[in-house]
Parts: C-alpha cells; sequence; structure tokens
C-alpha cells in the first residue's frame, strides 16, 4: 500500500493529501484576474494623475484654466484673521510663562 500511495503522489503532488481537480482552481483564476485589473488600473489612474511625463506628451492644463486674483478686500481680511491668531498665540504664550514664574515664585525658587 505504500508503493501505491508513493506511485500516486508521484503523479500528482499532493494526492496523498486527497483528491484534487486538473488545472486551476476557479477561486484562484478570479484572484488573478482581479489582482490583473487592479494593477491595470492603478497603472491608468498613476498616468493620468500625475504632471510627470507618463504619456509620450505629457499632461498639460487645458486652455480654458483661468487665474482667480484675490481681491484687495479679501486680502485684508485674510491678513486680519492672520494677525489676530498670531496675537492671540503670543498672548497665550506670555500668560503661560507668567504662570510658570508665578508658580516659581511661590515654590520659593
Amino acid at each position: 500500500m505504500a508503493t501505491s500511495e508513493a506511485t500516486l503522489s508521484e503523479e500528482r503532488p499532493g494526492a496523498a493529501l486527497g483528491e484534487q481537480r486538473k488545472g486551476i482552481s476557479f477561486v484562484r483564476k478570479m484572484t488573478y484576474a482581479f489582482a490583473v485589473l487592479a494593477s491595470l488600473g492603478a497603472a491608468g489612474l498613476a498616468t493620468s494623475a500625475s504632471a510627470a511625463p507618463g504619456a509620450p506628451m505629457g499632461v498639460t492644463a487645458p486652455d480654458a484654466t483661468t487665474q482667480v486674483y484675490m481681491t484687495p478686500m479679501e486680502r485684508r481680511m485674510m491678513e486680519r484673521r492672520m494677525m489676530r491668531r498670531h496675537m492671540e498665540r503670543r498672548m497665550m504664550r506670555r500668560e503661560m510663562m507668567r504662570r510658570e514664574m508665578r508658580r516659581d515664585m511661590r515654590r520659593g525658587m
């Protein structure tokens, strides 16, 4: 009986573990097909989304692109917001340093 098992395993690898179907299983085929499609899709997206010359001429901007400028009022509002944030952060830092100094004074350092 040992010789028959040996001859079976020589003819078909893994035959000792049980009956195997010939060829690649359906799940493996579908997994492979899905992986191939995913890699092709990712390659297509990568070449179309990047500005590097993946195509022979590269990716260029369309002629319909227009420049949008900021109005002086919008710029002033943005500057005021940035100044306000800067001042708030400065005040928070000063408060923190004062607290630290007062704490040190209380401790007698």
